[in-house]
């Protein structure tokens, strides 16, 4: 919402019909619905790159204060681009409000760290830090909280080394830059940049083995990217040895595969080569194992288009452990939901009387369709119910 009158003073409730501010308050800016009005507009910005969206945030910003509650989302406009207009005086001050900003210009953990261990006597009420969490045990392991005022600081700190971002209640727009898939808990991770077009984080293997697994990407744009890693054996988070390099495209929810030397700090280091087209404006065929009911010899379940582009066809098929197709049938157009009502194709394929082991539910198993994401179009016929469908799909 836009400043309205006097220094500080922001609007945070106006009529929609109208525009007319209705409501105001001194010095927290965007702060309607407990900061729920601060995660929607820093969303807006991050959907659409309008500054407008942060111009109350900015206004402080540009002197280097950061009221509440603009200080809590100094680290998601950073990682969104929002501070590249800011002086280094402007952002040097700024560290002071946020472990997080203070992590990704100068790449120093000790805010962080020092945020997340407290102190030996807490001066606030929340249950926040590591020394409150051994205070108060049960608040983090075995009691439920009943109460929405135990502020879950310690774990937003976590979820700020691992992932480059977190979110909780009142502040749910996308932050994160990565998250991690196989390597249990024998790891430790630090993201020192989360940028549209780069990203660089620091992984530590604690196993006594080579240790492989996935790294998921969530914020960079899609395009091409020199993706490289190697080891720091010296603490200055910097590659002392490149053991990868490599191009790859690259968008939001692809999965890179890693493997982490032991007992060693790898280094990922991501920059973009070229920018290509946005995929959001992109067609997204999506099918749930929850709607899909496997009967004696059929199969029926629900397709939907959850994306920006309207399909031609839709097919949909089973295909064997190698690939091969056991059946197939086209469903025809499939609309986008851009009026925001749900475009979905009920169908039901017969199966041969003895179905092999690996098989699985595709859609556009041609892949002829460029998609928001793939990793939805996949059902393991094996892991679903065998069910009486004999009265078909409802």
């Amino acid at each position: 919402m836009a400043r309205v009158h006097g220094a500080g003073s922001v609007g945070n409730r106006r009529q929609v019909l109208s525009g007319k501010v209705v409501e105001f308050q001194e010095n927290r800016p965007l702060y309607g619905g407990y900061r729920s009005q601060a995660t929607t507009f820093t969303w807006l910005y991050g959907l659409t790159g309008d500054a407008h969206y942060l111009e109350p945030f900015l206004y402080y910003y540009r002197s280097g204060t950061a009221p509440l509650p603009a200080n809590g989302f100094l680290g998601d406009v950073y990682t969104l681009g929002g501070l590249a207009e800011l002086s280094p005086q402007a952002l040097a001050e700024l560290t002071g409000y946020s472990a997080a900003l203070a992590l990704y210009l100068s790449g120093d953990p000790e805010p962080l760290e020092r945020a997340t261990i407290g102190s030996p006597r807490s001066s606030h009420q929340g249950i926040a830090t590591l020394y409150d969490a051994q205070r108060w045990p049960d608040m983090y392991t075995t009691t439920h909280q009943f109460t929405d005022r135990i502020s879950p600081s310690l774990l937003e700190h976590a979820s700020v080394s691992y992932l480059g971002g977190f979110c909780r209640r009142n502040k749910f727009n996308p932050t994160l830059a990565v998250s991690w898939e196989g390597f249990s808990t024998d790891y430790t991770a630090l993201v020192l940049d989360n940028q549209p077009d780069h990203a660089k984080i620091l992984v530590y293997s604690f196993a006594n083995e080579p240790l492989m697994g996935n790294m998921r990407i969530w914020a960079l744009e899609h395009g091409m990217y020199q993706l490289t890693t190697g080891l720091d054996a010296d603490g200055d988070q910097l590659m002392d040895t490149v053991d990868r390099a490599e191009f790859l495209e690259l968008a939001k929810a692809d999965r890179i595969d890693l493997t982490l030397a032991p007992k060693a700090v790898t280094v990922i280091e991501i920059e973009q080569a070229s920018r290509l087209e946005r995929i959001f404006d992109r067609a997204d065929l999506a099918i749930a194992a929850r709607e899909v009911q496997l009967g004696t010899n059929t199969l029926a379940g629900v397709v939907h288009n959850i994306g920006s582009a309207d399909v031609s066809d839709v097919v949909v098929a089973v295909v064997d452990a190698t690939g091969q197709e056991v059946v197939r049938k086209s469903l025809g157009g499939l609309g986008a939901p851009l009026d925001l009502v749900p475009r979905r194709i009920p169908f039901t394929l017969q199966l041969p009387a003895q179905l092999r082991a690996g098989c699985k539910l595709v859609l556009d198993p041609g892949q002829q369709i460029s998609e928001i994401y793939e990793g939805n179009n996949i059902v393991e016929i094996g892991s679903l119910p065998a069910v009486d469908y004999s009265r078909g799909w409802n």
